[in-house]
């Protein structure tokens, strides 16, 4: 796996991943050296003080330009589902979206989450009747072979640290 690639890499067996992504997506994770620093970190994100934003193309035209989505996501033993109200074992998933470009029947949209909760993005936006491209799990009808979600951008403001890729080539492709 990565973690012990890195740890190879870096002759260096504390180094600790303090975030993830999911296996298809694409751009950035925070690791730490120190195992104190990653737990630092790991508060840092738990409190979100940590601003994580995405580059994300879902199929269909999504009408507001900005929204937020907030929900309840529960992880059942098939995968994560949306609930509009809280019950026993669901966590509370806020994420802000903003409309980049309208590419014919698909739409660029940013995404910056307030939790980070797993398959947050792909869970809103497929229950929303947007689902990601690529998205084979919550998407089951795309034909597109990668999962176009992609992790562009990490402001850690604890150490005044700003981190920003490019979007990839095979989101402006499509």
């Amino acid at each position: 796996g990565l973690n012990e690639m890195l740890i190879s890499y870096y002759k260096n067996p504390n180094l600790a991943f303090v975030n993830r992504i999911d296996k298809e997506t694409s751009g950035m994770v925070i690791a730490a050296k120190t195992l104190p620093c990653a737990r630092e970190l790991s508060e840092e994100i738990r409190e979100n003080r940590v601003d994580k934003r995405y580059d994300i193309l879902v199929d269909g035209v999504v009408k507001n330009k900005k929204f937020t989505k907030s929900s309840y996501l529960k992880k059942t033993e098939t995968g994560v589902i949306e609930l509009s109200s809280y019950e026993q074992g669901a966590k509370e998933s806020i994420t802000h979206f903003e409309v980049v470009k309208i590419i014919g029947s698909k739409t660029l949209l940013i995404g910056q989450l307030d939790s980070g909760r797993t398959h947050q993005l792909r869970v809103q936006l497929s229950s929303m009747g947007h689902p990601i491209v690529g998205d084979k799990k919550y998407n089951p009808k795309t034909k597109t072979r990668k999962m176009l979600l992609h992790s562009y951008y990490l402001d850690i403001k604890k150490y005044n640290l700003k981190f920003e890729l490019p979007i990839p080539d095979d989101f402006l492709n499509l």
